[in-house]
């Protein structure tokens, strides 16, 4: 929101130059070609231009001081179009050439017009401060820093004030250097000067409130100085100025009659169009505070009538009254006349955004939206909310956490339980944003105890929920997994009624996948609708849970068949709800496909029919989303890529299963014109997916797999390091499959010579090895077994299994006394370790290979 803010804060330099009228300057032309660049916002080149000839040594004093006051007023300009630490930056530059140069020029009688514009530039950049501060009106520290800023320029001011007038007096009497600034000059420079002082005083006096003290003092010294300056010559631009600020300073101080009398004066004379907007500006705002708005309106719509389009600041106070007769409507309880005068501002504002935008558009949307803020509310509710926003904006984060704890225990106090469950509901949220969990935990839970029956009170109860399983992510324990089930147990129950209980079981389902609980987190998966928004992904994470419960029972060796036929009946019902063919899958609805797929591929009998319908369904819906017109999201090719990979790889099996391998082949040859990053993705361990093909099946898919490999492999070269690893996988895996066990483990072996600790590898390598049989193949399985085994915990299963195959690679060697040793080692430190299978086969090895 601050970033929001500050792309309308360059236009305060535009108003600015209205308040003020800077010092007259020597040549006119070069003080116009920089105003242009400046107001077109081509700083660089202003700066560049500035730079290089202050890098003369040929040029004179007076072009000197030009340059360099030209310089500074470029980067104060540049600062107000700029942010942050760069902003600070500029400003601070404005400032340095200014008073480098009076230093380093100090004798010189022309280097007061140097020490001039450096008070004038810290007064233009308080002015500019306390313009921010009025536009983020809630930021309080914004304030203090255009308080502290307005206090130094004032001292700078009243230093250079009396260095101005003792020169000016020098120069009157003829005392004082005949080649510094003329008399006319100096007292156009002091008159400048006046008047920024009282401009200081006026903008100091702006950001104290009614009552203040400070306040008080500092608007009477204003008025005392702008009389002064307003007692000039008529026709003076400086005093016409210098009237509309002292009217400014009477309506601040109180006294709105005495500065309507001021401004009245004024317009008896033939003033120009850019003061008397002001003069306008001036009445407006002083019928405002006399609480009469409809007067507002009669002031600006005259002048509109005798001036046209009315400027931006104009159309601003022409809200402002236009809310205070709405506001007057709403407390005479007159709703009709209220509603069509909220519909009259909305359009005004809406018009004004669309034909003045920049600073007043924003302005007058962001004065309309306090307002309904403020009715809705309660003035004082509504500026805390306010200040809530401004500090979460500027990531103050303690800070913001403190207003909004503010606001919600004032619209508790006031009775307001849909303002209070908003300003706890943002609390909370910035809280978990802020990975504060615990703290968040309890502030959505109290919102939900609180207002149980409000409409958000679901809502808060589940993020309640969710930040207790977020402390569990950060640090688990038994305690912390506990109470995340039972929060979400517990919102499941209280809102039976509410969408967000099928959040709460995703959540729930997730937390018992994570744990390897998978038939529950099946059972719960399943309660989700299908209408739900979660209902697409719960029916992905169903065929998850149904491929890994039928995996797991295999490895154990146990019969699936139960839960296949349960997968078929329920992925099968998903897959009939599905769109009709003519429309694509979404993503979640692919992943169902493709996992019943694999499912049907991996039974004692592969439904290989079923599943290439199923994958090549698939693949027709990734085709009709990448031809549309427009291009496809990022997000969406990230998501369907893995999906495309695995698709490809089994929709190959389940061509070759149905002896349909020319197919198989062209498939694998059209991935080929994809790129190598494409072809190895579906190559690598494709013959993993065959477990349950018959041998003709598995030798035909070797074979395809091995001549696209080779094809890959005649341009090697080409290929990184990281490509050149997987293309060994996969020719390994081919040779595997097309029965040439001596050639798999030459690539394995090269393969692990590079990566000696890839257990995965290692592992394949050396059942491989085991399987092939030979002596130069059980060496290398030797070898890798023992490996394998340095690499796991001692007495762990992975380290029981390495042991019980090393044992038999040294056995089938006739190493029977090294197998013994080991064998007898294994079951003497660790007789409970290790799965049952790997200590029953262990045994059973121990006693083939007899008594030591």
């Amino acid at each position: 929101m601050a970033r929001f803010f500050r792309r309308f804060l360059c236009a305060a330099a535009v108003i600015a130059a209205m308040l003020c009228a800077g010092p007259a300057r020597g040549d006119d032309g070069t003080a116009a070609y920089f105003d242009g660049l400046r107001r077109l916002g081509l700083f660089d080149l202003a700066e560049g231009y500035c730079f290089e000839q202050l890098g003369r040594e040929d040029l004179v004093p007076e072009r000197r001081i030009e340059f360099t006051i030209e310089l500074s007023r470029t980067f104060a300009e540049h600062a107000k179009y700029t942010a942050g630490g760069e902003q600070d930056d500029l400003w601070r530059r404005s400032l340095d050439v200014l008073d480098e140069f009076a230093k380093e020029y100090a004798d010189d009688p022309r280097s007061v017009e140097v020490r001039t514009q450096a008070a004038l530039a810290r007064a233009t950049q308080g002015e500019y401060l306390r313009w921010q501060a009025e536009l983020l009106a809630h930021d309080e520290g914004l304030a203090r820093r255009a308080d502290a800023a307005l206090a130094q320029a004032s001292a700078r001011l009243a230093e250079i004030e009396k260095v101005l007038d003792a020169r000016f007096a020098a120069v009157r009497a003829a005392r004082g250097p005949k080649d510094g600034p003329s008399a006319l000059r100096l007292r156009t420079l002091l008159e400048n000067v006046r008047y920024r002082q009282a401009v200081a005083l006026l903008d100091r006096a702006k950001l104290k409130p009614r009552g203040d003290s400070d306040r008080a003092a500092w608007l009477l010294d204003a008025e005392q100085r702008l009389r002064r300056l307003s007692g000039a010559i008529d026709g003076q631009e400086l005093a016409w100025h210098s009237r509309v600020l002292l009217a400014e300073g009477l309506r601040l101080g109180g006294e709105p009659e005495r500065g309507g009398n001021v401004l009245a004066d004024l317009l008896k004379q033939e003033i120009p169009a850019g003061v008397q907007e002001r003069v306008v500006a001036q009445q407006a705002l002083i019928a405002l505070d006399l609480g009469r708005p409809d007067e507002t309106e009669r002031i600006l719509a005259e002048h509109q009538a005798a001036r046209g389009a009315l400027p931006g600041e104009l159309r601003f106070l022409r809200v402002q009254g236009l809310i205070g007769s709405w506001e007057a409507a709403r407390a005479r309880e007159k709703g009709k006349l209220a509603d069509e005068l909220l519909e009259s501002i909305e359009q005004y504002v809406a018009r004004a955004e669309r034909e003045v935008g920049g600073l007043w558009g924003y302005r007058c949307r962001t004065l309309l939206d306090y307002a309904r803020e403020a009715d809705r509310f309660g003035p004082e509710l509504a500026r805390t909310i306010r200040r809530a926003q401004a500090l979460y904006a500027d990531q103050r984060i303690d800070d913001a956490l403190a207003a909004y704890e503010r606001a919600y225990r004032q619209a508790q106090a006031a009775g307001r339980p849909d303002a209070a469950m908003e300003a706890g509901y943002v609390r909370a949220s910035i809280a978990a944003q802020a990975e504060r969990y615990a703290e968040a935990a309890d502030q959505f839970r109290e919102l939900a105890e609180n207002y149980p029956t409000h409409e958000r009170a679901a809502a808060a109860h589940l993020l309640a929920a969710w930040s207790v399983g977020r402390m569990f992510d950060k640090e688990p324990s038994a305690a912390r997994r506990l109470a995340y089930e039972c929060s979400l147990t517990d919102h499941a129950a209280r809102f039976p009624e509410d969408a967000s209980r099928f959040d709460a079981l995703w959540m729930l389902a997730g937390l018992r996948e994570r744990e390897g609980q998978l038939d529950q987190a099946w059972e719960i998966y399943r309660k989700i609708p299908a209408d739900h928004p979660r209902g697409p992904a719960a029916q992905g994470a169903v065929a998850r849970c149904y491929e890994q419960i039928i995996d797991r029972l295999r490895a154990a060796g146990r019969d699936a068949a139960e839960w296949e036929r349960s997968a078929e009946d329920v992925l099968g019902g998903y897959v009939e709800q599905f769109p009709d063919l003519e429309q694509p899958l979404g993503p979640q609805q692919a992943e169902v496909a493709l996992r019943f797929a694999k499912i049907l591929l991996d039974r004692d009998q592969p439904d290989y029919e079923g599943a290439e319908l199923l994958l090549r369904r698939t693949v027709t819906s990734w085709n009709g989303i990448s031809s549309a017109k427009g291009g496809v999201a990022a997000d969406v090719v990230a998501a369907w890529k893995p999906i495309l990979h695995a698709a490809a790889q089994w929709r190959i099996v389940a061509l070759a299963g149905r002896g349909r391998m020319a197919e198989a082949e062209q498939l694998v040859a059209e991935l080929s014109g994809l790129g190598t990053e494409e072809v190895l993705a579906v190559l690598d361990g494709i013959t993993q997916l065959t477990s349950r093909a018959n041998a003709q099946t598995r030798r035909g898919l070797g074979e395809v797999q091995l001549q696209a490999a080779l094809q890959l492999d005649m341009r090697r070269s080409e290929l990184t390091a990281w490509e050149q690893s997987r293309l060994d996988r996969c020719l390994a895996q081919a040779y595997v499959a097309t029965n040439q066990p001596k050639r798999a483990t030459e690539v394995y072996e090269s393969l692990l010579a590079r990566l000696p600790k890839d257990k995965g590898l290692l592992r394949t390598a050396a059942f491989l090895e085991l399987e092939c049989g030979t002596k130069e193949c059980l060496q290398f399985a030797k070898k890798n077994w023992r490996a394998l085994e340095s690499l796991e915990p001692p007495g762990s299963d992975g380290w029981m299994e390495a042991r019980y195959h090393l044992v038999l690679a040294l056995h089938r060697l006739g190493e029977d006394a090294a197998a013994r040793k080991l064998a007898g080692v294994a079951q003497l430190l660790y007789p409970d370790r290790g799965s049952a299978e790997v200590r029953l086969k262990l045994a059973a090895l121990r006693a083939e290979l007899g008594p030591d």
